[in-house]
């Protein structure tokens, strides 16, 4: 039979190109011919990461408003739930969102002001609110890398207590050429930073998804992007 068409929703666009804070406009009748299109019922604004749970469910984090959006897809539509998040600390954006299996989250965060970047564990109660259970800060002598403000936890994947962390601001390699740092994580072990490197010279490391394997590897696959690069 023929393969079925990828459903196209509202918020994913926005969700992998948020970050950017400008971006083309959609050119929807191309889109069209590719995807089919639900949309969303309202989102809180600034919608920056999506992650998937075990229930096939998707979930959203806002940047800046306290909130995640749960979000069930029936076809043609989509149901969603708003869940408001407490203890990501002041002064942190929160860009990137990962199910953990569990009702565990990580969530990515960066500086406003600051040069910061880490992960913020969050549960979900029963009351339907996640809640922040502790903070792993990520320094510079960590990373490899000088963090500058708005550019610092972008990117977030995981399961149970293993995480990859994608860093928005960018390394030098030997031969000139630019990497994203890309931080591993695993229960309370010193972190590990794979140097990805990038394809162009103004791409930054925007979001990330990982599959882990019964074998212990491990693939990740990212987009970089910034005006006029997507990759």
């Amino acid at each position: 039979g023929s393969a079925a068409r990828p459903t196209f929703v509202g918020l994913a666009i926005v969700a992998l190109a948020a970050c950017s804070k400008h971006h083309d406009a959609i050119d929807r009748s191309a889109a069209a011919a590719v995807f089919d299109t639900i949309q969303l019922p309202a989102v809180a604004p600034g919608e920056s990461d999506l992650t998937v749970d075990d229930h096939g469910k998707l979930w959203a984090i806002a940047e800046r408003d306290r909130e995640a959006t749960e979000i069930e897809l029936h076809d043609p539509a989509a149901t969603t739930v708003p869940h408001p998040v407490e203890g990501v600390p002041d002064g942190n954006d929160t860009e990137a969102i990962a199910w953990l299996g569990e009702n565990h989250f990580a969530l990515g965060m960066e500086g406003q002001q600051e040069p910061t970047a880490g992960v913020a564990f969050a549960d979900l109660q029963p009351n339907g609110h996640l809640v922040v259970t502790r903070v792993r800060p990520l320094t510079d002598a960590e990373i490899g890398v000088a963090l500058t403000k708005n550019h610092g936890a972008e990117a977030i994947c995981g399961k149970g207590d293993e995480l990859y962390v994608g860093i928005e601001e960018r390394g030098t390699l030997p031969d000139g050429g630019r990497y994203a740092p890309l931080v591993h994580l695993r229960g309370g072990e010193p972190p590990s930073v794979v140097k990805l490197h990038l394809t162009t010279s103004t791409g930054k490391l925007s979001a990330i998804d990982c599959h882990f394997a019964a074998d212990g590897s491990v693939s990740v696959v990212g987009i970089e992007r910034h005006y006029g690069v997507a990759r």
